[in-house]
């Protein structure tokens, strides 16, 4: 089971079956407790978020604005806003599709945790996700990155608000 830490971003790697449902953080020391999403976002099933003791409620900040834009594939120039804290994208399940036989049903996910904490996540996709060349399970993005999920490269267009 993996969990990325709501107080420091540290991910983790837990058996998956645990006496407790409570675990200490062993980069920031923080106690948190383990909870499958339920918030409606759709994510695989083997997803965990650890929550802070009285559960996590994450909005996107104020003034952000995040973005993947088609550079090449079908619909190159489209550009899709990312509406959510954690965002699917896929072939057919997820909150942006992309139509490219070689993209699997749920392929990666962007996660905003905070304005400087963006991250690209990879749902143990068939072919891989790929950032800036790089095959990748979880890495932090920044604006203008390039992601490659099966023949479709998308841009990352990330502006912060004051």
């Amino acid at each position: 089971m993996i969990v990325r830490c709501p107080y420091c971003n540290a991910v983790l790697r837990l058996p998956e079956k645990r006496k407790t449902d409570k675990v200490k953080c062993p980069k920031c020391k923080k106690t948190m407790s383990l909870k499958k999403q339920n918030d409606g976002t759709a994510v695989d099933s083997q997803t965990i978020v650890a929550g802070r003791k009285r559960g996590i409620s994450r909005t996107i900040p104020e003034g952000l604005s995040v973005e993947l834009e088609i550079l090449e594939g079908e619909k190159t120039g489209k550009a899709f806003s990312v509406k959510k804290t954690n965002v699917v994208v896929g072939r057919s399940d997820g909150d942006i599709r992309i139509d490219d036989h070689n993209v699997s049903k749920k392929h990666m996910a962007v996660e905003i945790w905070s304005s400087d904490s963006i991250y690209l996540r990879d749902l143990a996709s068939t072919n891989g996700t790929y950032l800036n060349g790089a095959r990748i399970f979880s890495s932090k993005l920044k604006n203008g990155d390039i992601i490659k999920i099966g023949g479709t490269k998308l841009r990352v267009r990330i502006k912060a608000g004051n």
